[in-house]
């Protein structure tokens, strides 16, 4: 489900002479909030280049700095830099995880990758928290959780260990590392 609310900037600041300056003032993407968001865009016939893509959510900031769609060959790969983003904006994103909470702020690269057959898979990245700020995570219900990453390969032990210490993990730094193996295409959380 997508939901787009678009509005043309009324000052034209043309980064060439075929870009379109745009603002996304709300966008829904499936239960995914975002606002405030701007982009530069170009097209032609076979393709759509969009630049300088930056977009408010959960208090900070998703910026891509550049997605290129062929319509024709439709495999393209692009990074989200989180930035900024609040911790329990960003947990409650996941309803799934009921009455979760978190604090401090995070940051990070997700690269992703569109496949010719329109599926969209996610590349080894991380999400972290500034060094020297300390927050909190607090899963009330972490058996969603166990049960992916258990699913994924990980030790049942070591997931069991993982679902007690996220119902109230207290840190001073927070390092995710996403890793997707490519011949199994299964993730791996460290």
């Amino acid at each position: 489900d997508l939901h787009l609310s678009l509005r043309r900037q009324r000052q034209m600041c043309i980064r060439d002479r075929n870009s379109i300056p745009i603002s996304i003032s709300k966008t829904s993407i499936s239960s995914f909030n975002l606002t405030k968001g701007r982009a530069f865009l170009r097209a032609d016939d076979k393709s759509l280049m969009a630049s300088e893509i930056t977009i408010g959510f959960c208090g900070g900031f998703l910026r891509l700095y550049a997605l290129y769609f062929n319509f024709e060959r439709l495999n393209t790969g692009f990074t989200i830099v989180l930035d900024s983003l609040k911790a329990d904006e960003f947990i409650k994103q996941f309803p799934e995880l009921g009455d979760s909470t978190a604090s401090g702020t995070l940051h990070g690269r997700l690269p992703l990758s569109i496949t010719k057959d329109g599926e969209i898979r996610l590349r080894d990245g991380y999400i972290y928290s500034p060094p020297g700020e300390k927050g909190n995570i607090s899963i009330q219900n972490p058996t969603k959780i166990i049960s992916t990453l258990s699913n994924s390969g990980m030790p049942i032990e070591v997931c069991d260990n993982l679902g007690k210490a996220l119902q109230n993990l207290n840190y001073d730094i927070l390092l995710s590392l996403i890793h997707i193996s490519e011949p199994t295409r299964r993730r791996g959380i460290s």
